[in-house]
């Protein structure tokens, strides 16, 4: 994930027993074995039992402030972990006992990052009318904006999350002032994750709301470059429609490449190289051409 929230975590977070395996094997999956801090209130809100949870406030109320360590999972206060885990009742009872919505987990993430990242669309705008700011940066200097489009699964593509309700917080964050031009510390926006993930609804959104057309990241790479080399064909069309350069170059390692030389080279790798043949078509139809075509005026 372009942020804090690991893309490794391609899981569907669940109540009972589910969300108690997941604790127990992160925890054996770390190079030693700990307990985590107050590891009967991380399974309580993973489990979603709120309940328990109420009984471990009033037991403790400075538990609420609280980072919880969640067995190398989850690491953040209570409100963090509410809002990974998908529970809308325990995150507004957490902040209705004075749960900060801006504090961050062990990777700064706030809970506004988790819940675009998780797409509950009921839980980002509860922690919005809380105060939760738009533009919070967590250490990969993401914002919740950079979460809501980086919900990649393991084939590509936005990932079918708990609440898959991205489009909608992406618009409230929007609403809110978030700038759809935000760069992360690799210089990435928005848009240049949703186009390596090929979510097209996201950013439709975000060029709707005046997200710069031809921006380049860290790389040198455009959102088109992202787009094309993983064959995402829907977005491809909706990126030129928008304006960007067709055959914009990027230049790497001694060598110059248009979109359509990075969906040749990604082609020529694949196993499946079919999958790539209507994104080059597409190219192609849109005066797409290989910078050694443009050199020698082909």
């Amino acid at each position: 994930m372009p942020g804090g929230i690991a893309k490794s975590r391609y899981f569907w977070p669940s109540a009972g027993l589910g969300a108690l395996l997941l604790i127990g094997l992160a925890a054996l999956a770390h190079d030693h074995y700990f307990v985590p801090r107050h590891p009967d209130l991380v399974i309580a809100i993973a489990k979603g039992d709120l309940a328990d949870v109420k009984r471990f406030v009033r037991r403790d109320p400075r538990v609420v402030h609280q980072t919880l360590d969640g067995g190398g999972l989850v690491s953040g206060p209570p409100l963090f972990q509410a809002c990974y885990w998908g529970d809308a009742a325990i995150a507004a009872y957490l902040l209705s006992e004075g749960a900060d919505a801006n504090q961050p987990g062990e990777r700064g993430d706030t809970a506004l990052h988790a819940a675009g990242f998780m797409g509950r669309g009921d839980i980002a705008e509860l922690l919005l009318a809380h105060g939760a700011k738009v533009d919070a940066t967590n250490n990969n200097g993401g914002q919740p904006l950079h979460e809501c489009a980086s919900a990649e699964g393991p084939l590509g593509g936005p990932i079918v999350m708990l609440g898959n309700e991205q489009s909608r917080i992406a618009e409230a964050l929007l609403a809110r002032g978030a700038d759809p031009d935000a760069r992360d510390h690799r210089d990435r926006t928005p848009l240049h994750i949703a186009a390596d993930n090929g979510d097209a609804g996201i950013a439709a959104i975000l060029l709707n709301r005046g997200a710069t057309v031809d921006l380049r990241d860290g790389q040198g790479l455009t959102a088109l470059h992202g787009a094309a080399r993983r064959g995402h064909v829907e977005l491809t069309r909706l990126l030129i429609a928008e304006g960007f350069d067709v055959n914009a170059p990027h230049s790497s390692d001694g060598r110059t490449q248009t979109p359509l030389d990075m969906v040749l080279a990604v082609q020529k790798k694949s196993v499946s190289p079919e999958y790539y043949e209507p994104v080059i078509a597409l190219l192609r139809a849109h005066g797409g051409k290989a910078w050694e075509e443009l050199q020698t005026g082909q």
